[in-house]
């Protein structure tokens, strides 16, 4: 092994725990370390690389507009970008559709935010509602709104006093917390880091009738659900609720950093020109990359394989007979398996002796997050590993 990871350990952030794995090409569904050994990768780089590793779409594409021009700002108007925001507004709200482009999910968050918040000015003192459990990013406004102490507590004296936090799927939870002053709502329709809890469809029904009898916006934070990845190309969809606006990222360019604020026009006309900017947010390179994600997964059905396999894996993971099993839960190809003890043994296993890769979700929680090109075959392969998972720590722990 060359001393890139010595490298790494002394000069990295050290933020992160580093693996023991190197791996240095990816193909399909597959990672290759640099011994040549192969893993199927249900993480997908915590879910942005819906199309697989080295997908020849984004290859070719990523190519052809690198020679073009890689960076615009956005003053700058550009064709690339303007065929982005008509295929965003195809998907979303047609006609009435707004979209600002930016670089990562958390960014999205924090543009939604300010949107609903400038929407808002006449209110005296706004506050929001977010969820208990909910995860919506690491920066100081998006984290205002992620529930977990873990990510909260190391900065609570600075985070946002104005934000409230709602038992998910409790409506009587979220009205007890609503006054004349809240601009906004914000929820995952699938709570992924939180332990992969989908939102029950009553819930997001009465959100919706109780945002418009309050004049109140909601927001949908679809960075890890939107996509593809819950078996529609929006989580929303699968309730048959629109949301007010929504933030975009992961899925959104096939691995390349971009992330989207999507919204009806009315709402963006409060927002005044030079309050809010992204200085790589909607460069070419990355517009492109979009639209050939957003094209290959409209041509090759890939929302709609999503959904089918992912009914799939779920009924398969509910018929093995394992007391170490609390719950499967789910929705799309966004699947969390909670046991009664801690997810780690589990995941660690499949890594090392199955060469499968998973994400936890929380202490107990395994998390399946794979790219949406997968077949029944790689779902198997996975489903094969947790069963020999489950019969090992039970065999160990005995």
């Amino acid at each position: 092994m060359t001393n890139f990871l010595d490298l790494e350990k002394k000069f990295g952030s050290g933020l992160y725990s580093l693996k023991d794995k190197v791996f240095v090409r990816g193909e399909g569904v597959y990672l290759y370390t640099d011994q040549n050994e192969k893993y199927l990768d249900f993480m997908s780089g915590h879910g942005v690389a819906c199309l697989g590793h080295a997908h020849p779409v984004l290859i070719k594409t990523l190519e052809e507009q690198s020679k073009k021009l890689v960076t615009l700002h956005s003053s700058y108007p550009n064709e690339t970008r303007a065929k982005l925001f008509e295929l965003m507004a195809e998907l979303t709200f047609y006609d009435e559709t707004k979209c600002f482009l930016v670089n990562s999910g958390t960014e999205a968050v924090e543009g939604a935010l300010k949107l609903a918040l400038a929407y808002n000015r006449e209110k005296k003192d706004p506050n929001v509602i977010a969820m208990k459990r909910s995860f919506h990013g690491r920066t100081m406004g998006s984290l205002s709104l992620t529930f977990n102490p873990k990510y909260r507590q190391p900065f609570e004296n600075f985070l946002s006093k104005k934000v409230k936090f709602a038992t998910y799927n409790d409506l009587d939870s979220v009205k007890g917390l609503i006054d004349e002053n809240t601009a906004c709502i914000i929820t995952e329709l699938v709570q992924g880091e939180g332990g992969v809890y989908p939102a029950d469809k009553e819930f997001i029904k009465g959100l919706r009738e109780l945002c418009d009898e309050k004049n109140i916006l909601l927001i949908f934070d679809e960075v890890q659900t939107g996509m593809g990845r819950c078996g529609k190309m929006f989580a929303y969809e699968q309730y048959n609720v629109k949301p007010d606006i929504i933030a975009i990222a992961k899925g959104l360019a096939g691995g390349f950093p971009i992330g989207a604020v999507v919204s009806k026009q009315h709402i963006w006309a409060k927002l005044e020109k030079g309050e809010h900017a992204s200085t790589f947010g909607g460069n070419p390179l990355a517009a492109s990359m979009a639209i050939a994600t957003i094209n290959t997964l409209k041509e090759k059905s890939l929302p709609e394989n999503a959904n089918e396999l992912g009914k799939y894996i779920i009924e398969k993971l509910k018929k093995i007979s394992s007391s170490s099993i609390r719950e499967i839960r789910g929705l799309g190809l966004l699947i969390g398996i909670q046991f009664k003890s801690k997810s780690g043994p589990y995941i660690d296993y499949c890594e090392k002796n199955e060469n499968v890769l998973f994400l936890s979700a929380g202490m107990t929680v395994l998390r399946m997050l794979p790219p949406l090109i997968i077949e029944k075959i790689h779902a198997n392969e996975a489903i094969k590993s947790i069963e020999n998972a489950l019969n090992f720590v039970k065999d160990k722990d005995n």
